[in-house]
């Protein structure tokens, strides 16, 4: 009886660290904030000196939903 309480304890603390270790880990603070961001404000991140790229780079976020 005995041996069968060690053995299930043991059983249930090596599965419940299994677990424990391969939690999600939870998406940080700054992570949703370039989804409320328009396109014109993440070419301006991505191309800060590059007119041209900036511009490019709005039209495609445009022509993809404004999801990049």
């Amino acid at each position: 009886m005995i041996k069968k309480i060690v053995l299930a304890t043991t059983a249930f603390a090596f599965l419940g660290g299994a677990f424990v270790v391969s939690a999600p880990v939870q998406a940080g603070m700054m992570d949703g904030m370039k989804s409320s961001m328009s396109c014109r404000k993440l070419a301006k991140e991505h191309y800060p000196d590059d007119r041209a790229m900036r511009k490019a780079f709005r039209e495609e976020c445009k022509a993809s939903g404004g999801t990049m």
